[in-house]
């Protein structure tokens, strides 16, 4: 989505490598990504995961279905087709070829219980199940089948964040970077999956920012609130608020603003006032 052209994200990379230069590893701060490798005009095909996993796998414990991988995958373009996200039909996602890949996904996942797998090769093993099932969903022809999409995404982010803090434990508290609607604690995202298990270990706070808010929105009062920028603790601010305050009109594409109900989602918000929308980036 851009995010290596926002002057904003190249500094906080360019700090972090000045920051990890001169510390043992131990002490560096490490990044991970989380979020399933999917798109908005659609996904990729397993091919790269389940290949990763192939690799990894000694010759003898590599199963015989393993071998007509690249033809059940055929050509790349006919699961990356931007029309399957909206037209069923054009999803390859319910095809004889989807059905053995996700045959041999399966033998292959089997196959990795009987060696010591990396990190690494797990998250591709997931990687490549999350996508066999989006693609399946992709396929379906239901009324639900947006949510079907979001809540495979969901899902496929949350099991991978739990991954990575089940490595990073040790280290101590880790910060997770991505959009409000993925983190907050709700029933279909992948804060509402990861809440239950981490319990008080898992805090989310959600950011929002507005120059120019209009009056009776939440951003309209947090502007007032401060001139710059400033955190306020989620309860007491929902607390505080009339039920005529709703959320504010977004100030660049991509930016959704709070919703006064997504605060139940939060234990704290940090409101930024003194953005133009092109330095600073919070969604």
């Amino acid at each position: 989505h851009g995010f290596g052209a926002i002057p904003g994200n190249r500094e906080l990379l360019e700090w972090l490598r000045a920051h990890n230069a001169d510390r043992p590893p131990h002490d560096q701060v490490r990044c991970h990504g989380f979020d399933a490798p999917t798109e908005y005009t659609g996904a990729p095909s397993p091919r790269h995961a389940l290949t990763a996993v192939i690799d990894h796998l000694p010759a003898d414990l590599r199963p015989a279905s393993a071998g007509g991988l690249a033809d059940a995958l055929g050509d790349e373009a006919d699961w990356t087709n931007p029309a399957a996200m909206y037209d069923p039909a054009a999803s390859i996602g319910d095809s004889d070829r989807a059905h053995t890949v996700r045959g041999i996904a399966d033998d292959l996942a089997d196959a990795l219980h009987h060696t010591n797998p990396t990190d690494h090769v797990l998250a591709h093993a997931r990687t490549a199940h999350g996508l066999l099932r989006y693609h399946a969903a992709m396929a379906s022809n239901t009324p639900d089948r947006m949510a079907m999409l979001v809540g495979v995404r969901a899902e496929m982010m949350a099991a991978n964040l739990l991954a990575i803090v089940a490595r990073e434990q040790r280290r101590g508290p880790g910060l997770v970077f991505a959009h409000n609607a993925h983190l907050l604690r709700a029933r279909s995202n992948a804060g509402g999956l990861v809440a239950p298990t981490l319990g008080d270990r898992y805090l989310v706070i959600a950011t929002d920012a507005n120059p120019n808010s209009e009056p009776g929105t939440l951003q309209g009062l947090l502007a007032a609130a401060t001139a710059r920028r400033a955190l306020f603790p989620a309860r007491a601010l929902s607390a505080a608020l009339a039920p005529s305050v709703r959320a504010g009109e977004p100030i660049v594409p991509g930016h959704i603003p709070l919703d006064p109900a997504d605060l139940a989602g939060a234990d704290a918000v940090i409101f930024v006032a003194d953005t133009d929308g092109k330095r600073h980036q919070y969604w």
